[in-house]
């Protein structure tokens, strides 16, 4: 019998046999395909229009997927040399031994970027095997935050004086935060995407800003909000606005319902990094109070579909609805009518 299997991560032959394998497998597309010395004849029968790599492994095999996180206490546990295959972002922490690292691990098989403190790198690229990504290095000397966020001022109050941190993603730092409180307790600081500050902190936070910092810098006017996540407002949200200045990171909509003279009135001025969604009666509003040059308006009726990564659009969406305004920044399948 042949194996008929659609689009899959990870095909797993190292425990396979002739028997178990049968007339063999036909496959659309796989991401990667395990095998071992024992299992190495039974590649011929594997039959796919694309394979993203072949991974040979004769020991134990950890498979993750998203963001994975490597640190000593979990290389402590490991007895004999594992391979591990990543489906997502690698992260290595700089509390880890480097001969332990050797010793622990055969091989990384990652799909997606690699993070690791710069001491480390060379035992790192001695154990990576396929690297679908980049391999980036951060300061090992410094705290290391996994995630995007805003640094306000309670938060940078409860770090320790002199602090070194590194940030895998954006940060921004709030228009609360004083160019004193940067001094006291900043003293490095890593961004690996992007940073954004105010005109108060800029000359203080860009000299303690590591000279192998990928960041790219935002200088934002003071009287400005931040918002670095995809927002929607409705006509309820703007009636609590009152001389908003809005600074967006990422996309933005505007509900049907929210009046054209409210909006006018209760907003002042902002600036937009992403894409404006909003009705075409607000499309006037928005222009006088942002750069046309410099911002992306994009108008819709009806019902409004917006898609940044992959996205099926059913029939029925399309069946309910009087008019449909699709913004796409992936890949969209339509479903058959």
């Amino acid at each position: 019998m042949k194996h008929r299997i659609g689009n899959i991560g990870t095909l797993d032959l190292r425990h396979a046999t002739q028997a178990s394998i049968g007339e063999g497998v036909e496959a659309q597309n796989i991401g990667a395909l395990i095998f071992s010395r024992k299992s190495a004849d039974l590649i011929a029968k594997v039959h796919a229009a694309n394979i993203g790599a072949t991974i040979e492994c004769n020991g134990e095999l950890q498979t993750t997927s998203g963001q994975t996180e490597l640190t000593r206490g979990q290389l402590a546990q490991v007895s004999e040399p594992v391979t591990m295959l990543v489906m997502g972002q690698l992260i290595v922490h700089s509390d880890i031994d480097a001969e332990v690292l050797k010793r622990s691990v055969e091989r990384l098989h990652v799909f997606g970027q690699v993070y690791c403190p710069s001491d480390l790198m060379v035992a790192v690229q001695s154990r990576v095997g396929e690297l679908n990504g980049q391999l980036v290095s951060y300061p090992g000397d410094h705290q290391l935050l996994t995630r995007s966020l805003i640094m306000d001022s309670a938060r940078l109050s409860a770090m320790p004086d002199n602090s070194k941190i590194a940030v895998l993603g954006k940060l921004s730092i709030a228009s609360d935060v004083s160019a004193e409180l940067v001094e006291r307790k900043l003293a490095s600081l890593w961004v690996q995407r992007h940073l954004s500050l105010f005109e108060h902190h800029a000359e203080v936070l860009l000299g303690r800003l590591h000279a192998e910092s990928r960041a790219q810098i935002e200088v934002i006017p003071k009287a400005y909000e931040i918002i670095d996540t995809p927002v929607r407002f409705d006509n309820s949200d703007v009636q609590g606005w009152q001389d908003e200045h809005l600074y967006f990171l990422s996309r933005v909509e505007f509900a049907p319902d929210v009046d054209p003279d409210l909006l006018a009135e209760r907003l002042t001025a902002f600036q937009a990094k992403s894409l404006v969604l909003c009705p075409e009666a607000l499309k006037s509003v928005l222009q006088a109070r942002c750069s046309k040059h410099q911002t992306r308006i994009i108008t819709y009726s009806g019902t409004l579909i917006t898609n940044e990564g992959q996205a099926t659009i059913r029939a029925s969406q399309l069946e309910r609805a009087e008019a449909v305004t699709v913004v796409n920044q992936g890949v969209v399948q339509w479903e058959a009518m």
